[in-house]
């Protein structure tokens, strides 16, 4: 999904044709990128020994910390005129998605950080408790002796 949407997001900002109902020789820099992104993200995946988990917490967390810019940028472009025609935001929308942004802020700066990490950390082992548990015990029957040896 986020190959895709960066490579949306590249080329409309770029003035690239973007779409993927489009053949390769119609948007090769739209299907370049996103076949790269792909590329890039098994890669990352793939290679031994990396702690997935802490990758996943970094990307959620970087996400977070984007995210507030994001919105300002979106309220940018909601707002002009010559973008979204009539139906540019209200005052009042405005003022609500300011509002709420703001609020993210607030509970990313409580998020983000020693409380977050320990959280997480928490939140991690107790979910790879039981997948812990079937390894041990997948490991236990493999090192068990067969019943059918003579």
């Amino acid at each position: 999904m986020l190959p895709l949407a960066t490579s949306y997001i590249i080329c409309e900002a770029l003035g690239f044709e973007a779409a993927v109902n489009r053949k390769f020789s119609e948007a090769p820099f739209f299907f370049t990128l996103f076949g790269t992104g792909l590329v890039i993200g098994a890669a990352v995946v793939l290679i031994p020994g990396i702690p997935l988990l802490k990758l996943i917490l970094f990307a959620q967390v970087l996400q977070d910390i984007l995210l507030p810019a994001e919105l300002v940028l979106m309220l940018i472009v909601i707002n002009r005129k010559s973008v979204m025609g009539n139906y540019v935001n209200t005052p009042l929308a405005n003022w609500i998605a300011c509002d709420r942004n703001r609020h993210r802020c607030a509970i990313d700066r409580l998020r983000v950080g020693p409380v977050h990490s320990a959280a997480s950390r928490r939140l991690a082992a107790r979910a790879l408790k039981p997948l812990r548990a079937a390894s041990a015990s997948a490991k236990h029957q493999r090192l068990r002796p067969s019943r059918l040896a003579v």
